[in-house]
């Protein structure tokens, strides 16, 4: 809509616009069926984007560990993210997320053996179970 004929619309007429504009949207993204792609484990899941000079991610699941023992110079006590063997410092780590600007993340932490495993995920209010956050409970 260009200037001109947005000055001549009315303020129900701007508003209306902008609801359809809302519910265009709402029905488009009620019609998204996204799948995660997971790269395949022993391919690469990050490659170096050399025009924004930065690593982007080639799928849409990150299997990482965070690493205090990096080999990249970094502060004191501050851990970094390794993705397949390469590590990131937290500010590069950043930047290769802000590839997906505007997307939700859900970060799931697991032992670090696990890695290539899909877990099981209860949602529950930690109050609600004391000391439950990390204890591995035997299957009932």
């Amino acid at each position: 809509m260009d200037a001109e004929r947005l000055a001549a619309m009315t303020d129900a007429e701007v508003l209306d616009f902008w609801n359809e504009h809302i519910k265009v949207r709402q029905a488009l993204s009620n019609s998204f069926d996204y799948t995660a792609k997971e790269i395949p484990v022993g391919k690469p899941q990050v490659e170096y984007f050399e025009e924004g000079d930065q690593w982007v991610a080639r799928g849409g699941v990150l299997r990482c560990q965070i690493v205090t023992d990096a080999a990249v110079p970094v502060e004191l006590d501050e851990p970094v993210v390794s993705i397949d063997g390469r590590d990131f410092t937290v500010a590069e780590f950043i930047k290769l997320l802000g590839g997906h600007g505007g997307w939700g993340m859900r970060i799931v932490f697991v032992p670090e053996d696990e890695l290539k495993v899909q877990p099981k995920i209860r949602v529950q209010d930690p109050a609600a179970e004391e000391n439950d956050s990390f204890d591995k409970k035997p299957m009932q």
